[in-house]
């Protein structure tokens, strides 16, 4: 038995994905309406943009999650089978999370540096925590003034 993970656009331009044993079954049934609290039912009519074939339910499970968590960019690049950009993508998003990681924020009397926080923002992977570290330096107005 093989499993199939495929993707629909939808009439208002959304993407569905989803995985089944039948894909013409089930294709079906988005297309009628079967199930009217479905996300596609007022989304209808669908269209079949994308879809992989996998031989196992586990295997195709994780491919299924994996695509539900990525952006419509990386979405519509599969679609189009354009690895190169999806890669471009990869990369720019990791770049955004590193950025976000840090913030840093300074407080001026004047045009002096008074005050200087750094924070670190980092979610431990699996535990579900989510370390702050905070740096702090005060400088006093005569030193500051000076500086």
């Amino acid at each position: 038995m093989t499993y199939t993970v495929y993707m629909l656009q939808c009439a208002d331009g959304s993407f569905y994905v989803g995985m089944t044993e039948k894909l013409e079954i089930r294709l079906a049934e988005h297309q009628s309406g079967f199930d009217p609290s479905a996300y596609t039912y007022r989304r209808r009519p669908v269209t079949l943009v994308w879809s992989q074939t996998f031989d196992t339910e586990h295997q195709a499970f994780l491919r299924e999650r994996q695509i539900k968590g990525w952006s419509r960019a990386k979405k519509t690049a599969l679609i189009r089978g354009d690895w190169d950009l999806i890669h471009e993508i990869v990369e720019k998003e990791r770049a955004s999370r590193e950025k976000k990681r840090w913030s840093r924020c300074r407080v001026f009397l004047g045009q002096s540096l008074i005050y200087e926080t750094v924070r670190l923002n980092a979610r431990v992977r699996g535990l579900g925590l989510i370390l702050r570290l905070r740096f702090a330096e005060f400088i006093p107005p005569a030193q500051a003034a000076l500086a």
